[in-house]
């Protein structure tokens, strides 16, 4: 039995050997479909969702449940997995292997961010939250146990007494046939009260977009030059370093509707440009800031004026012309973009966690999501991709596909 802590509202039971290939992803990689489902598959992983932040208690068992464990049991959720090391580790999340430099973004002294990354790997796991079992193939389910239910199991402070059962069994069964096993297609929520089974929430591979009302968007906005940048709706744009007066005109108000700046590679107009909101900011002791810029859409720039306060930019709504895509050259470019991602040396320098943003890509099904993540991901001169921002899908999907083409052509 042990009580052990979440913040992302999952338990995770895995060795860390076997998830060693997810060293380079993003920590939310649990999250995603594409890139779970082949771990469930393979039976290298247990992961489910508990509805909620919390310490919760868990008991790892290779026989039965006890006669109060079943009388509390509500939902559960069977699994495939191979025991390869002689134990596993249960983990809310601290132990997982993944990247963590998202956590170190907004530090700019290099001597810290090294000795916090080597703090990280030289974490190791509690002796407590190692389960050993012989090595071999196991169904493992895991229950979800109402123990609240239990009368007496919560002091008058509301904490779990002691004796409380545990709110998750997770149970060894030796199977000699993990292929009929059914794999999730993503981590079953199990909730302790919950008797209805397993509920699913997955979450689409495409980047969520939510543009700007077309009535709603503001006739002027503000503009920043950024010359190398890779300016994509639905993508963040690279940490800029941004005078406080630019910040602080998105931030006060003084613009009508929305607070967003235009994004440019040059002064030059008319184009078509993207629009993006702040998505973080910190100051420095310059008096500049460095600033990431969430891109929504794109718009038409029909006027730029020099002022005061700044280059201003005329705005107004823009829809790329619709078309239809055939899903065999779709399927195309996402294979051709595939070989690309394995083999360039420049995608994998340019791009963060490139081999998730490539199996993301690979799981995409929308023509426009697609196209934009190659437009975003695929080196390319910055003209070129400002020329096939504006187009239609079928002819962004032609144009990128021959992109591809070459760069496997050296």
């Amino acid at each position: 039995m042990i009580d052990l802590n979440t913040e992302i509202a999952s338990f995770f039971l895995f060795h860390p050997d076997d998830l060693e290939h997810r060293r380079d992803w993003p920590s939310e990689w649990p999250l995603h479909g594409f890139a779970i489902v082949p771990e469930f598959t393979a039976g290298n992983f247990v992961a489910f969702d508990t509805g909620a932040d919390a310490t919760f208690r868990l008991r790892l068992t290779s026989g039965d449940l006890t006669d109060a464990e079943k009388a509390y049991a509500r939902c559960f959720w069977d699994f495939r997995y191979k025991v390869r090391h002689g134990r596993v580790l249960i983990d809310g999340g601290d132990f997982l292997p993944a990247a963590r430099e998202s956590s170190l973004d907004d530090i700019d002294d290099e001597e810290l961010k090294a000795q916090l990354r080597a703090d990280v790997a030289n974490r190791k796991p509690p002796e407590d939250q190692w389960f050993r079992i012989a090595n071999g193939d196991y169904r493992v389910r895991v229950h979800a146990i109402d123990w609240e239910e239990v009368p007496g199991a919560v002091d008058r402070h509301g904490m779990a007494i002691k004796k409380a059962l545990p709110a998750y069994v997770v149970q060894f069964r030796e199977e000699t046939n993990l292929t009929s096993i059914a794999v999730p297609p993503c981590m079953p929520r199990l909730e302790p009260d919950q008797s209805a089974g397993a509920v699913f929430h997955p979450l689409t591979p495409e980047r969520p977009i939510t543009p700007i009302e077309d009535d709603e968007l503001p006739a002027k906005a503000p503009v920043f030059i950024a010359p190398h940048a890779r300016l994509v709706p639905g993508y963040e744009t690279p940490r800029l370093t941004v005078p406080a007066w630019f910040l602080k005109r998105l931030r006060s108000g003084d613009q009508e509707g929305p607070a967003v700046a235009v994004f440019v590679t040059a002064n030059a107009c008319p184009i078509v440009a993207p629009i993006g909101e702040v998505s973080e900011a910190t100051g420095s002791t310059s008096g500049d800031w460095m600033a990431a810029f969430r891109l929504t859409q794109l718009v038409r720039v029909t006027k730029l004026d020099e002022t005061s306060q700044g280059l201003i930019a005329t705005i107004g709504p823009f829809r790329r012309p619709a078309s239809e895509v055939e899903e065999g050259a779709l399927k195309a470019l996402q294979a051709a973009f595939a070989n690309y991602a394995r083999t360039s040396r420049s995608y994998a320098e340019s791009v963060r966690y490139a081999q998730f943003e490539a199996g993301r890509v690979g799981a995409m099904r929308a023509p426009a999501a697609i196209t934009d993540a190659i437009l975003h991901h695929l080196d390319m001169p910055t003209a070129e991709r400002e020329r096939l921002l504006p187009l239609s899908d079928a002819e962004r999907v032609v144009a990128l596909k021959g992109l591809l083409d070459r760069a496997a052509g050296g």
